[in-house]
């Protein structure tokens, strides 16, 4: 007899789930005011990682596609600021040694030209008085620069071997130019004068994309500008490769451009793109995860508050399971399981709002969607842990309560 008044009273698992389950439901709406908070924050973390982990896979095409697949090799004086006349170092034709090389795509080579007093102008005499908002650059180029930069033209053709091969007086210009020198129509043999000679504009160069940094330059035939205006070598050989095989490039190239001493030659290679992709992926998740975090603290909180205030309005229920046996930790365990269950609601819910973002923004953006499903599977726990954290305050709060305030 005294042994069994003496054994302390047992809670059943299935009992208190079923308990905490049956209180929530007795407060709908209040329950469902409560998973919200926890709900955008569970949904702010998926999303956060479904979008970050679609750009870096976007990134990766990019960087594939433009940034990874440009060499640039120029000599070491024109690298240190001064300008050599040795017209063996980088002759034009050069390029030609370098497109042999496996994985070189295009070559192209460049080189700025120098009109002394002279200008580039839509009439033979300009008058230096009027003001001039553009002062374009003159660029001596070879044709293939076409697809080595990745230029686009806006109208007409660009410089091909029979300009080259012709020294042809010919030009194409960019988007700013023709616009300050009025060039609409082609088909009327529009010129423009670098110095005192006139050069037929052939084309238009777009504005956009990698075009854009040509969008004030006049370009002219290699040849040409050897025989008119005194270039003796090209500045620099612009290379494009392929994928992947941008370090080997910049190391073959200076040595088949100058075999007998290549160090006089400098090979500018594009960043590694893996690294700049984890920086940008990093960059991306630092901040989306401090808006989740923030996030999952106002849920948090937020199912703090409402317990807390739910444990103070069921005070008169809680006294009167005391009364009728309830130790404090069955008490304490009743309120945690009602609000761990709150977070596991709002943990669901915030998982299906998040790869519901997730897929709408790669949508729009026309990405292929890339998510690690183990952030959706673990992202219920998560909102149950936060329910449970939330609930330790209010569950202290409840374990406390005497059996007495069943009859206040």
């Amino acid at each position: 007899m005294n042994r069994a008044r003496c054994e302390r009273p047992r809670l059943a698992a299935r009992d208190a789930v079923a308990e905490a389950v049956a209180g929530l439901a007795g407060r709908p709406g209040r329950t469902i005011l409560t998973m919200i908070g926890t709900m955008l924050g569970v949904a702010s973390l998926i999303a956060t990682v479904g979008i970050s982990q679609s750009a870096g896979n976007q990134i990766d095409g990019r960087f594939d596609a433009v940034a990874a697949t440009r060499v640039t090799v120029t000599a070491a004086d024109a690298v240190a600021g001064e300008r050599g006349d040795d017209a063996e170092l980088l002759p034009f034709g050069a390029e030609a040694q370098v497109a042999r090389l496996r994985g070189v795509v295009a070559v192209a080579a460049l080189a700025e030209v120098d009109l002394g007093d002279g200008a580039v102008s839509s009439t033979p005499s300009r008058d230096p008085t009027l003001p001039s908002d553009l002062h374009p650059m003159v660029v001596a180029v070879t044709p293939s620069l076409v697809d080595a930069a990745g230029l686009t033209l806006a109208a007409g053709r660009f410089l091909d071997r029979g300009d080259l091969s012709r020294r042809d007086r010919v030009v194409v210009v960019g988007a700013d130019v023709a616009r300050q020198f009025a060039v609409r129509r082609l088909d009327a043999r529009p010129a423009v004068y670098l110095g005192d000679d006139p050069y037929t504009v052939v084309g238009v160069l777009a504005s956009d994309g990698p075009t854009a940094a040509f969008v004030d330059a006049v370009l002219v035939p290699a040849t040409t500008a050897q025989d008119r205006l005194a270039v003796l070598r090209a500045d620099k050989i612009l290379i494009k490769v392929e994928s992947g095989a941008a370090s080997l490039i910049a190391g073959q190239a200076p040595l088949a451009l100058h075999p007998t001493d290549p160090s006089r030659l400098t090979s500018i290679a594009p960043p590694d793109p893996r690294t700049l992709r984890r920086a940008v992926r990093s960059d991306v998740n630092q901040l989306f995860l401090v808006l989740a975090v923030v996030s999952l603290l106002i849920g948090t909180v937020g199912i703090a508050n409402v317990t807390l205030v739910t444990v103070l309005e069921r005070t008169s229920e809680l006294g009167l399971r005391r009364a009728l046996g309830a130790t404090p930790r069955h008490v304490a365990l009743h309120v945690l399981c009602e609000s761990g269950f709150t977070g596991l609601a709002g943990g669901c819910l915030g998982a299906t709002v998040g790869i519901g973002a997730t897929l709408l923004t790669v949508a729009v953006q026309n990405w292929t969607p890339v998510l690690d499903l183990s952030y959706v599977v673990a992202a219920p726990l998560l909102g149950a842990l936060t329910g449970v954290v939330a609930g330790l305050y209010p569950a202290g709060r409840a374990s406390r309560i005497e059996p007495v305030a069943a009859l206040r």
